[in-house]
Parts: structure tokens; sequence; C-alpha cells
């Protein structure tokens, strides 16, 4: 599951850096993806209990 919240935030960070390149008027691609503050602090945790104290900060 962390994993896969990884790749969620991963991808939704390089959606947000291609719609900043494509800011000259052309359509950035029709995906989107939302994820929740709260799973996002999760997430964090997860990181900090499991001593991963880079990807938990």
């Amino acid at each position: 599951a962390i994993k896969y919240l990884e790749r969620m935030l991963i991808q939704a960070q390089e959606e947000k850096e291609l719609r900043k390149e494509l800011g000259n008027g052309e359509e950035p691609p029709p995906t989107t993806i939302n994820i929740d503050p709260k799973t996002y602090c999760k997430l964090g945790h997860f990181h900090l209990l499991l001593e991963d104290y880079a990807k938990g900060s």
C-alpha cells in the first residue's frame, strides 16, 4: 500500500511539473490525480515509523 501511494504521489508531482512546462497554451493530458492530504500525512507517518526519515519529512 505504501509503494502504491508513493507512486501516486510521484505521478501527481510529474503531472504538476508537466503542466508548468506546458504553460504556453497547450492542454495537459486529461488524467488528474487527487490525493487526500490526510492520506499524504499518513504516508509520511508510516515512513517515520519505518525509520525512513528522508521520505517521512
